[in-house]
């Protein structure tokens, strides 16, 4: 499964927010599944749209559509929309942390949620 990331900047919320609704059919026929919208904290007007998809070539194909960046322009969309496209990769397991030297129990846990590689 793949994911796509659509990073957009908007005027006024309410008013995006009601596009955004119309614009259900769109995100349907991409085959976008578990939506969500993210709302930067510092900056309102700066919204992240994040979903799954099983056909990123469908996806990508509506999402470059004219018709969908017309209701995103009626909606309030300023600007192009930023669109990233991933696939998933393998995991790597998580090193174990090891209590050297004086680390305490609660560094030692917090290293093994940050061990990455």
């Amino acid at each position: 499964m793949a994911k796509v990331a659509t990073q957009i900047t908007i005027g006024d919320y309410a008013k995006w927010r009601a596009g955004f609704d119309k614009a259900a059919p769109f995100r349907e026929k991409a085959g976008m599944k578990n939506v969500q919208v993210y709302r930067d904290a510092d900056k309102p007007t700066a919204l992240l749209i994040w979903s799954e998809v099983d056909d990123l070539t469908k996806a990508r194909a509506i999402l470059d559509s004219s018709d969908l960046r017309n209701a995103m322009r009626e909606a309030g969309v300023v600007g192009d929309p930023k669109i990233l496209s991933m696939k998933s990769i393998r995991l790597c397991p998580l090193k174990k942390a090891r209590n050297v030297g004086g680390t305490s129990r609660a560094d030692a846990k917090a290293n093994r949620r940050l061990s990455f590689f």
